[in-house]
């Protein structure tokens, strides 16, 4: 799908200006990035992960034209993507989550059952994850604050088909050229990182989800995992899938974090299940 059939949108709520974009057709889908990202990495993930839907991807709090309100916690993101709904007059849809975005989406499923078709966790950190935060080097949250030396970095990561990704040499082997594409440009999304370095940090600080909540969801949930996802561990998906009552897991041997060279299994997964 081309840039030129995205929409976006800004909506102003009780947590502040929050930006969200919509794009294609089919079954509603609405997408919380993972940290670093925004509206652009939901879409960038939408269009690798998942079937023909008519895709509502948030900037969470303190990401890309998000605001960051005072207390932030997930359910008051939550709340935000219930009132994109209802902004857009969609009774339902289905939310997933990748990475620190599954949170949120999970909060959706307990806060707004009538509202949620599905709830789908990629790589997702929960409960066994939260509280011990996302990883950000010093010196690379400094150059994250220069839109000059990140561009530079970006440009230098995207350029060099050369340059280390935190992948085993074993498995960067196996990428092809599209592999190549998803991976540098999720780690160096849209060239800037300043712009969203507030939500960042908050992600280091998302709370705990309440296991008793988690147990009321009455939405299909599908976790998605990779055993040797280096950054959040798969044990969240087994939790998660142990505690959500209609739930299934698909556990990938191997992808790592961003699950590359499996996205046509992760497709046929995800459309099986909205299909169901």
């Amino acid at each position: 799908m081309s840039n030129n059939d995205v929409t976006i949108q800004s909506l102003k709520t009780p947590f502040g200006l929050m930006r969200y974009s919509i794009h294609g057709q089919g079954p509603v889908l609405l997408v919380a990035h993972g940290s670093g990202g925004g509206d652009d990495q939901g879409r960038l993930i939408a269009e690798r992960f998942f079937p023909e839907c008519r895709v509502i991807a948030v900037s969470r709090f303190g990401y890309l034209g998000s605001a960051m309100p005072s207390n932030p916690n997930n359910k008051k993101q939550a709340a935000v993507y219930k009132m994109i709904l209802d902004a857009e007059r969609i009774e339902s849809a289905y939310v997933a989550g990748l990475s620190a975005g599954g949170p949120s989406v999970t909060e959706f499923a307990i806060e707004y059952p009538d509202a949620c078709d599905g709830l789908i966790l990629i790589a997702a950190m929960g409960v066994v994850t939260l509280n011990e935060g996302v990883k950000l080097h010093r010196l690379f949250s400094l150059i994250a604050r220069s839109d000059f030396f990140y561009g530079l970095a970006a440009m230098f990561i995207r350029n060099r088909s050369n340059t280390r990704l935190p992948l085993s040499e074993n498995f960067l082997t196996q990428l092809n050229k599209e592999d190549e594409h998803f991976v540098r440009f999720m780690f160096t999304t849209a060239g800037s990182l300043k712009n969203r370095l507030r939500g960042m940090w908050n992600d280091r600080s998302l709370k705990r989800l309440n296991v008793e909540e988690m147990k009321t969801i009455r939405a299909r949930a599908l976790m998605i995992h990779a055993l040797d996802d280096g950054l959040i561990s798969s044990s969240n998906a087994d939790f998660a899938a142990t505690v959500i009552p209609n739930s299934e897991k698909f556990i990938l041997p191997e992808g790592g974090h961003l699950l590359l060279t499996k996205h046509d299994r992760i497709k046929e997964k995800i459309t099986a299940f909205i299909q169901a």
